[in-house]
């Protein structure tokens, strides 16, 4: 877990300045004021002193125009789980990481293999088959309706693909 939390750190430094506060690490991009584009990512899987450290990096936010926002792994620091909620900052989004481990990996040596992008103009199967297969990954049984599969492929703002062996 820490040389995924080492890569986001790496790929946020990229776009975006660096503020160290003890426990944290703030990115904010110079022009891009949306959350996304604006985060802080914990120093170390425990956090000594954390209601300071949540509220330094509140006011680093604010002063700076911005909305305080965090990005971690659940896996790397697990304690933030229960004291972000106890200091007023609440879970927006998690997604599931999926990873392999050394010891666990096997290679598979498809025949053949069909890959299609996911766009805002593909069929509706085909979104629907992408999102039956990440709920089925990831252990959700929200059925799907035509509605929601038909907003789902208007939101899309990325290209996602489905590959089939």
């Amino acid at each position: 877990m820490d040389k995924i939390q080492e890569y986001q750190r790496k790929l946020a430094s990229l776009e975006c300045k660096e503020i160290n506060i003890p426990g944290f690490t703030i990115y904010l991009h110079e022009i891009d004021t949306r959350p996304n584009s604006n985060f802080a990512i914990p120093s170390s899987p425990k956090i000594p002193n954390v209601r300071e450290s949540l509220e330094l990096l509140r006011r680093i936010f604010e002063s700076n125009k911005r909305k305080p926002r965090i990005e971690f792994l659940v896996e790397y620091a697990k304690s933030l789980i229960k004291e972000l909620p106890l200091n007023n900052f609440f879970e927006v989004m998690r997604i599931p990481l999926v990873c392999c481990l050394q010891e666990t990996f096997q290679e598979v040596k498809p025949t053949s293999i069909t890959i299609k992008k996911i766009t805002s103009r593909s069929p509706l199967t085909d979104i629907r088959n992408l999102l039956m297969i990440q709920r089925e990954c990831f252990g959700y049984s929200v059925p799907l309706d035509r509605e929601s599969i038909i907003k789902y492929r208007e939101s899309l703002n990325f290209k996602p693909f489905l590959a089939f062996f």
